[in-house]
């Protein structure tokens, strides 16, 4: 297990010295990486996108989570979006910011305040390694 940022190896590289944060994972330690203060303002843009690598052998089950300032840490108040990422692969996950907005169950999220984006899985018996490259609005 462990957090660093490292060359993305290949055959996921798109260029020589292309970066990621490399999230290692195995039974005692779950993938995990939280943005506390994204740029809160998501007014203007459509999309919130995140490039992602599986380099493990097995699938990996994540929740891409976001919520705003008003946000009162019920499961139900924020989004939680599962994502299953094939075995050995790159992907790029794209999110409406529409679908982001009415994910609260009681009330749209405020686009002008989100205060928190989070990547986060399980502990697997299988020790892994999921790579984050770029997190970005469209």
């Amino acid at each position: 297990a462990g957090v660093d940022i490292v060359e993305l190896p290949a055959p996921w590289s798109q260029r020589t010295g292309e970066r990621a944060l490399r999230l290692g994972f195995d039974a005692g330690h779950a993938p995990a990486v939280q943005i506390v203060e994204p740029s809160p303002d998501w007014r203007g843009y459509s999309v919130v996108a995140v490039d992602l690598t599986n380099a493990s052998a097995t699938e990996v089950h994540l929740t891409f989570r976001i919520l705003d300032a008003q946000h009162d840490w019920s499961h139900e108040d924020r989004m939680n979006l599962p994502l299953a990422l094939a075995p050995r692969t790159r992907t790029t996950v794209r999110v409406a910011l529409s679908e982001v907005r009415g994910a609260p169950a009681s009330r749209p999220m405020d686009l002008a305040r989100i205060a928190n984006v989070m990547l986060f899985g399980t502990p697997s018996a299988v020790p892994g390694e999921l790579y984050v490259s770029r997190l970005w609005l469209e």
